[in-house]
C-alpha cells in the first residue's frame, strides 16, 4: 500500500520534531553538566569571593567595571576545586561553596 503525499508529509514533520527535540536535550545536558560558576566576586573588597580551578575554559561574563554589577566568570569543562570566602572588616573566612 503506497503512503499519500500528506502521510509522507506527517512523517517528515514528525522527523524533524524529534530531530529537533533530541538537539535540544543534549544541549541541556551538556549545560548541565560541563557549565558552572566558576569565580563570583560581590561587593568588592568585602562580601563574598568564589574561586575555582577550571580544567577547560574560563569565560568571563561581565568586565571589571562598577556599573557592571557582580563579576562572574563561567567554567566551561569541568572544575577540579571549589574556594569561596567571606570577607568582613578585612578578615577572611571560608565557608563550603553551595
Amino acid at each position: 500500500m503506497k503512503k499519500s503525499s500528506r502521510d509522507k508529509k506527517r512523517d517528515i514533520f514528525r522527523t524533524i520534531i524529534s530531530i529537533f527535540t533530541i538537539m535540544i536535550l543534549l544541549l541541556q545536558a551538556f549545560r548541565i553538566l560541563f557549565v558552572h560558576t566558576c569565580r563570583l566576586t560581590t561587593g568588592g573588597e568585602t562580601g563574598i569571593h568564589k574561586t575555582c580551578d577550571c580544567q577547560g575554559h574560563e569565560l568571563s561574563l561581565y568586565h571589571r567595571l562598577s556599573a557592571d554589577g557582580y563579576m562572574e566568570t563561567v567554567c566551561v569543562g569541568i572544575i577540579k576545586s571549589a574556594h569561596c570566602y567571606e570577607f568582613e572588616n578585612f578578615k577572611q573566612t571560608e565557608f563550603p561553596c553551595p
